[in-house]
């Protein structure tokens, strides 16, 4: 899912990237091959525990590779897709806010004091 946040947010332009999902921090070990051919990896890990031990041991295992850790753009939340999901609802909830600002407000008849 974090992925598909990703895509989300870079729609409609292209990423014209190579990309790895893990779907777990335990799979990072199968990736290493892939990820080490690369000289620059953009990790979006997890804002936990595992997610920084998964960083050190990406950064430890590819030392020619140039490691950003992108998870300081989403660090009040778990994950990349917890912010992008947080991210929608507040612009929901805006352009909601709006619109009720857009309807016409009915103003009450003067009508007759006794």
């Amino acid at each position: 899912m974090d992925f598909l946040s990703c895509l989300s947010m870079k729609h409609p332009a292209p990423l014209g990237i190579d990309a790895a999902m893990l779907n777990s921090v335990v799979n990072l070990p199968k990736a290493i091959p892939f990820l080490e051919r690369h000289p620059t990896i953009y990790a979006f890990l997890d804002n936990d525990e595992a997610g920084r031990r998964a960083l050190a041991e990406l950064t430890c295992r590819c030392p020619r590779s140039r490691v950003i850790d992108h998870a300081h753009h989403y660090r009040d939340y778990k994950d990349l897709n917890d912010f992008w999901i947080a991210r929608r609802r507040l612009r929901d909830d805006l352009e909601e806010t709006k619109a009720e600002s857009r309807k016409p407000q009915l103003q009450p008849k003067g009508g007759m004091k006794v």
